[in-house]
């Protein structure tokens, strides 16, 4: 009986202790970096997906993402392609990836964030990026670059590009 309660003393300090680290794990986060970490964990939910969605689902993601950046931004998707420049282009290559990719998913990992002031800040990050066209698999991997500003209390893109 005394081994009993014992070890149900040790049982139950062992979950007590879980509890408050995964309360520290889980609340870790909060002002600006866990409300940037959340909008990029919500974009790269949202521009992944494994089945192609009908096309007025389509305008409505595209209209969505477009969301997640700065009027004028500067995007450069992977090393080579030409710069997009304003959120018109933003939403055609989103527009382009739901039309003609069956399935794709994203993902940013390794983060590294700083922030420069209380409205800007500079995430650093290992992008992954899969789509699938015409049955064809294509992948990108590479470390960005992130650059987000503070507007209307919502933290937006103003420039992404891949770091050399």
């Amino acid at each position: 009986m005394i081994w009993l309660q014992q070890n149900l003393k040790v049982a139950l300090g062992v979950i007590g202790l879980a509890a408050i680290a995964l309360f520290f794990i889980l609340s870790g986060e909060s002002g600006p970096e866990g409300a940037i970490n959340s909008r990029l964990d919500d974009l790269c939910e949202l521009v992944s997906y494994e089945q192609r969605a009908p096309q007025l689902a389509q305008i409505t993601t595209t209209k969505k993402l477009s969301g997640y950046f700065t009027e004028k931004p500067y995007l450069i998707a992977w090393p080579g392609q030409a710069a997009i420049t304003d959120q018109n282009a933003v939403s055609g290559m989103f527009m382009y990836l739901l039309k003609y990719a069956s399935e794709a998913e994203v993902s940013l990992g390794s983060r590294q964030m700083t922030l420069q002031n209380e409205t800007s800040a500079i995430v650093t990050a290992n992008v992954t990026a899969k789509a699938k066209v015409n049955g064809e698999t294509e992948r990108h991997s590479g470390r960005y670059r992130i650059e987000l500003e503070e507007v209307d209390g919502n933290w937006l893109i103003s420039s992404a590009q891949p770091i050399n």
